[in-house]
């Protein structure tokens, strides 16, 4: 009987850092680190939902009656059982039931079937952005600049400072920062998107679960458990079934959803990771639009001999990452000479790095 085909992953070549740059830090974090941090929820909640085989287990029920509470949801168990549980449980249990007035038999947890597709769903947002920019926007501009010799692979900087002068002149290099900006917004949109379908499913209480649930975990005078109410981990279940005489028989149990004690940090943790991503990504492109304006950036600080204009901050800082320092300068002076500027002489601390380079 031939084995089973398992694929040749190399995890060494997933996590490997481009050869070429061609997006910021902040793009990184939104298409390879929130993608991660998807990644693993999609992971562990898709093996603990369906391949643990204990998602939910049910007392005095039989294998009908569980698999019909997963399927279908549970909700909040009585006020007399969720207190005794707080007495004798600690904190987690002391969730307010039915805090909406919905009621009893309301099922809250139907929605955690599809938790595991909704994070993938997050991930194609994470990933659309990135793959529109490198397949098709950036149209390999940062490539055609860094012209490197085929013998030594050093960096032609004549040749590349014509083709970036070339490229400034047939505004290459505005469309190319216009195009790297609606990227950004594209992340920040994700971003919102992920959060709107997630605070949608978790019965409009993932917006506030952060804020709600931090301080419920500072403070000891917060009567209700937030993370409780949305991922409970001691629920109950009505099973509706037909008796010997067609009549409706009904029965209650109560089931442990032991996922859940995962289920409430990690979207603690998701929440902290998506507002932090917002807040940094908002102020990157607030930074953008004030260069725009004419504040000068730390690329024009450190290169004043050069007339920068706004819309080639973009294209310098990523031509930096893919330079080394000697290289960049080279650049930098190249093109200033490029403008009328005289070349600017070099330190001596300059002079020796360079000879240090040409003997190694």
């Amino acid at each position: 009987m031939p084995g089973l085909p398992i694929p040749n992953i190399n995890f060494k070549k997933v996590f490997k850092r481009d050869d070429l740059i061609i997006d910021n830090f902040i793009a990184r974090l939104h298409h390879q680190w929130t993608f991660l941090f998807l990644l693993v929820g999609v992971i562990f909640i898709f093996g603990e939902n369906y391949l643990d085989g204990q998602a939910i287990v049910c007392s005095d029920a039989d294998a009908y009656s569980q698999k019909f509470c997963w399927l279908h949801g549970t909700s909040h168990v009585s006020d007399k059982l969720m207190q005794a549980l707080a007495e004798t449980s600690g904190r987690h249990f002391d969730c307010s039931t039915n805090k909406e007035g919905l009621p009893a038999n309301h099922r809250l947890t139907a929605y955690y079937i599809w938790l595991p597709f909704i994070l993938l769903i997050s991930i194609m947002f994470t990933k659309i952005p990135r793959t529109l920019w490198k397949e098709m926007l950036e149209g390999g501009l940062l490539k055609s600049i860094l012209i490197r010799s085929r013998r030594d692979e050093e960096l032609d900087v004549q040749k590349s400072v014509k083709v970036y002068t070339k490229l400034k002149e047939n505004k290459g290099l505005v469309y190319f920062t216009l195009k790297l900006i609606l990227v950004e917004l594209a992340n920040i949109a994700g971003v919102f998107l992920s959060m709107s379908i997630l605070n949608h499913a978790l019965g409009d209480k993932f917006w506030s679960y952060g804020i709600r649930s931090t301080d419920y975990l500072q403070s000891e005078s917060v009567d209700s458990n937030p993370m409780c109410e949305v991922f409970p981990t001691v629920v109950s279940c009505t099973v509706q079934k037909m008796g010997i005489n067609n009549d409706i028989e009904s029965h209650n149990t109560v089931c442990l959803l032991s996922n859940n004690l995962f289920n409430m940090y990690y979207f603690l943790i998701l929440w902290y990771w998506f507002i932090i991503l917002l807040a940094i990504s908002i102020v990157a492109l607030l930074y953008r639009v004030f260069v725009s304006m004419g504040i000068p950036s730390m690329v024009m600080k450190n290169n004043s001999r050069i007339n920068t204009a706004w819309y080639e901050v973009s294209v310098q800082i990523l031509l930096k990452e893919n330079m080394d320092a000697l290289e960049f300068n080279e650049f930098c002076e190249s093109l200033a000479e490029a403008n009328g500027q005289p070349r600017k002489r070099k330190t001596s601390e300059e002079r020796e790095l360079v000879n240090v380079r040409s003997d190694s």
